[in-house]
């Protein structure tokens, strides 16, 4: 009996280096995009994501063989050993994605315009819409006072029982609607404000930004 519980340690902390290393892999093939805004912006942001979840699929996929093929070895049944496969891959590789996500932490904002169903499901159909609104390249522009547009950042915890982890998303707020932008975007727009306008052109379909243009009272642009 102790030589079992021994044999699924070992296993468990073997499936969670195998899920850690593929996450910082993942990391560093597809680092967070500088800038969400503009064509490049936001293909970069969708092409991130992309490789991020094939990442995460591929590290699920090698945990779940790596689970079978130690049941196996113990002479456990078929069924229980897929049963068993199924449940530790699946904690091992969400678990691990609590302290350090796959894909970029997108799930207020998916909330928050509509998306639906799993966080997978939400991001599939971010990135979906994302490519879409890249292929038709037909971005609204609009024009708004100061006032109608504002920055914010949306801080949550991401949790699993006792185990947890601070997102942050950042946000620009135009006329009703909601685009993602990267920290370096706050920033940057951050020190351009107070103005008494903004130009803003936007994808229909996902939110993002194609460009803004701040408008200085007085002296014009």
């Amino acid at each position: 009996m102790e030589k079992k519980k021994s044999g699924n340690l070992l296993q468990a902390l073997f499936l969670i280096a195998v899920s850690t290393g593929m996450i910082f892999l993942a990391y560093r093939i597809a680092p967070v995009p500088s800038s969400f805004v503009g064509s490049d912006g936001v293909a970069e942001l969708a092409g991130v994501i992309k490789i991020r979840l094939a990442m995460f699929f591929v590290a699920f996929a090698l945990i779940t063989f790596c689970s079978v093929y130690s049941s196996k070895k113990e002479k456990v049944g078929q069924r229980q050993a897929f049963r068993f496969s199924a449940a530790l891959s699946l904690a091992v590789a969400l678990g691990t994605s609590l302290l350090f996500p796959f894909t970029i932490d997108i799930r207020a904002y998916c909330n928050t315009n509509g998306y639906k169903g799993t966080r997978g499901m939400q991001t599939v159909s971010f990135v979906r819409d994302m490519k879409k609104d890249l292929k038709e390249n037909h971005p609204i522009e609009i024009t708004l006072k100061n006032g109608d547009y504002s920055l914010d950042v949306v801080t949550y915890t991401v949790s699993s029982g006792r185990s947890g982890r601070l997102a942050r998303e950042y946000v620009f707020n135009y006329g009703g609607r909601q685009a993602l932008i990267s920290k370096g975007d706050y920033e940057e727009m951050s020190s351009l404000q107070p103005c008494e306008a903004v130009t803003v052109k936007y994808y229909n379909r996902s939110g993002l930004l194609e460009s803004v243009e701040w408008i200085k009272g007085g002296d014009g642009k």
